[in-house]
């Protein structure tokens, strides 16, 4: 994979999205946008799936719209994109590009939280370029925490942030495995 080559389009803005492009601001040389709706302005949860049609990036509180044949990887997180068209709009060969998306995942257990997320897929697709470095491999703790996979360890607000972001209810209650009660509620209380 060529970061120079990937573009990144974020969905709706929420905790998890926003420790997604925090992450991203700070892996050069990481190339992301948000994903628009019809009407250019950036898709919210209600339509992000739906009508998004293009991506772009904020200027002077106007978003102008990213030039998709720049790049030959595009990953999707939690939003849909047309892709082919958006490429072909600009003149481009959409045969030439390679498509990820980084969605919710719903029906697993709740020791998979971290790692399905949308936070968890893209730190995976950024093994490489990530600075939270360990000796490798996928490690769980004897009772089936997730401890780091591959090449990163996950801070502990990011594994709560993606908790909270795709099981609040299991979080607060100290369901998550690795994750107590007390500090889902401290960390909640802290970011408001």
């Amino acid at each position: 994979m060529n970061l120079e080559e990937t573009l990144f389009i974020l969905g709706a803005d929420d905790l998890e999205m926003d420790a997604i492009e925090g992450i991203l601001k700070n892996i050069d040389p990481a190339h992301y946008c948000y994903a628009l709706d019809n009407n250019g302005v950036r898709v919210d949860n209600s339509n992000a799936y739906t009508s998004s049609v293009k991506a772009g990036t904020p200027i002077r509180g106007y978003f102008t719209v990213v030039d998709p044949t720049k790049y030959t990887n595009f990953v999707l997180v939690e939003c849909s994109i047309h892709i082919d068209g958006w490429v072909k709009e600009w003149g481009g060969n959409s045969d030439d590009v390679e498509v990820f998306k980084f969605d919710h995942w719903y029906l697993y257990p709740e020791e998979k939280v971290i790692e399905k997320s949308a936070l968890g897929q893209v730190l995976l697709y950024l093994i490489d370029y990530l600075p939270y470095t360990t000796e490798g491999g996928v490690k769980w703790d004897e009772e089936g925490n997730l401890l780091h996979i591959k090449k990163i360890v996950i801070p502990q607000y990011l594994k709560i942030i993606a908790a909270c972001d795709h099981c609040p209810n299991l979080a607060r209650a100290g369901k998550i495995p690795g994750l107590s009660k007390e500090e889902v509620e401290d960390f909640l209380a802290k970011s408001g």
